[in-house]
């Protein structure tokens, strides 16, 4: 016969399926773990099975080489033993796994948070965990109503996402380790994104003494001097802005800003170069006016006579329609 009184040694308890995070395993509401427990060198009389207890109070065994399954029903803390063919009984070694079916916790914020911009604007999604902790890569912006699939190459550890036009409108989901989404309750957009260019600004003459429009160019004498147009909003739709103001030069000057209560540019000769800005700053295209000085006097007619020569009768002169080049 032989006697076998050595104390085998405690057991490792190799985890699989559950993850690590915050000092403790975890598992979703509808994952699996197992518990292999195992030694690294037998007593004499080799180990026969693996003792434990759960939370304290259930106990069972499991077979050398086999493991034990752990989901939500039965997860808990477990108390390993190594028994021996002697039924010499080792320390204990302990392992807790922890079930996490709560989604992570999220706000979003917007950079800028109010007001109109021409973009592009920041989001930020703060978010955070208590049990297993966010995944390392935790966030996805997009489109689709649906979750992504966990390998989903879209999911990233960035937790921005820029707007680029009032249209971007994008769903956010959050993961944590444990495969728990969140999918948060508003849709990620900003309204208030104006990348549109204003229209062609409206320009009427409004000097009108010495002064001529004649649809192609306007014409001043020289006494005239000045020339004075009132600018009016572009036609069509506005930009989500509106107009902030208007902007004049000419033709080799830089941009000066029309006055906002009067919207009246006065020039004098030359092409003239208006546009309107957006409440946000887009620069529209221009409207061109040019203004000519007229200093010449009109080429006056021939005039003839009928009947030519002399006579007793009444003579009829009739002249010529003047002519004007400019």
């Amino acid at each position: 016969s032989h006697v076998d009184t050595e104390k085998p040694e405690k057991p490792t308890l190799a985890v699989d399926g559950a993850v690590d995070s915050n000092n403790s395993k975890w598992i979703s509401g509808n994952g699996k773990a197992t518990i292999t427990p195992s030694v690294s060198k037998e007593p004499i009389s080799k180990i026969k099975q693996f003792n434990y207890s759960y939370s304290g109070t259930t106990t069972g065994s499991v077979d050398k080489g086999s493991n034990l399954e752990i989901n939500s029903s039965n997860a808990g803390s477990y108390t390993f033993t190594s028994l021996s063919g002697s039924l010499m009984e080792s320390d204990n070694s302990t392992v807790e796994i922890r079930v996490d079916s709560t989604e992570p916790n999220c706000s979003v914020a917007y950079n800028p948070s109010s007001g109109w911009t021409k973009g592009p604007v920041t989001v930020t999604a703060t978010a955070d965990d208590e049990e297993s902790g966010l995944a390392e890569n935790a966030y996805c912006f997009i489109t689709s109503e649906e979750a992504p699939s966990k390998d989903d190459a879209r999911w990233t550890s960035s937790n921005t996402k820029l707007l680029e036009s009032k249209d971007d409108k994008y769903n956010l989901f959050v993961r944590d380790r444990v495969g728990n989404v969140l999918k948060y309750s508003e849709k990620i957009q900003y309204e208030q994104i104006d990348n549109e260019e204003p229209g062609k600004p409206t320009v009427e003459l409004i000097s009108k003494e010495g002064v001529y429009d004649n649809g192609t160019k306007v014409w001043r004498s020289a006494a005239a001097q000045n020339v004075t147009f009132q600018i009016g909003a572009p036609s069509g739709t506005l930009p989500g802005s509106g107009i902030d103001h208007y902007e004049y030069k000419a033709s080799l000057g830089t941009y000066a800003t029309v006055d906002n209560a009067t919207k009246e540019v006065t020039v004098s000769e030359g092409t003239y170069f208006i546009r309107a800005v957006s409440g946000v700053g887009n620069l529209g295209e221009d409207t061109s006016v040019t203004v000519n000085v007229d200093n010449a006097a009109p080429t006056v007619g021939a005039i003839t006579y009928a009947p030519a020569g002399w006579t007793v009768e009444n003579v009829t002169a009739t002249v010529a329609e003047p002519t004007d080049e400019e």
